[in-house]
């Protein structure tokens, strides 16, 4: 068979298939090692068990299996928890909706900023949103030079 016939049939580099062609010995496979006995085995019933109970923090469940002789990492202990966590199940709350004119979201703060003196200087605003239409509306408190207790409606708020 050609090389550009492999080539085609298997994907690899020509250059790759007449390396392995010109070869003095055959390619061997490789063998995997068996697999070691985890760290974990001797504690999976108790970790299990924990997990029925509500126990869910793997960095909780090490720190008691620990002192039983596990000396394992957490990452052998997380990767074994994943399968058996139970699946969540969002509650989603109901939006919660009024009628117009019912109710109001306000919060208070306060801006420092210098006038054109360089004095240091403090305004306190109050922003609000009606719970129906959702319309936000921004208050200055009176007092504040250039203010005088002036509203924003909302298209002031959007840049």
């Amino acid at each position: 068979m050609s090389v550009g016939e492999i080539h085609r049939r298997t994907g690899r580099d020509p250059k790759t298939i007449r390396r392995m062609r010109d070869r003095a010995e055959p390619v061997r496979e490789s063998v995997a090692e068996p697999a070691r006995p985890s760290k974990l085995n001797p504690f999976k019933a108790y970790v299990l068990e924990r997990m029925k109970q509500g126990v869910l923090n793997a960095v909780r469940i090490r720190r008691e299996i620990v002192p039983k002789g596990y000396d394992g990492g957490l990452t052998i202990l997380r990767e074994f928890m994943i399968p058996h966590r139970p699946v969540c199940t969002a509650k989603v709350s109901p939006r919660f909706e009024t009628e117009p004119e019912q109710q109001a979201q306000g919060d208070v703060g306060h801006f420092t900023y210098r006038d054109p003196e360089g004095r240091l200087r403090k305004t306190y605003w109050l922003a609000a949103v009606l719970g129906y239409s959702r319309m936000l509306y921004a208050l200055s408190a009176a007092g504040v030079p250039g203010t005088r207790g002036r509203s924003f409606p909302p298209a002031a708020w959007e840049s």
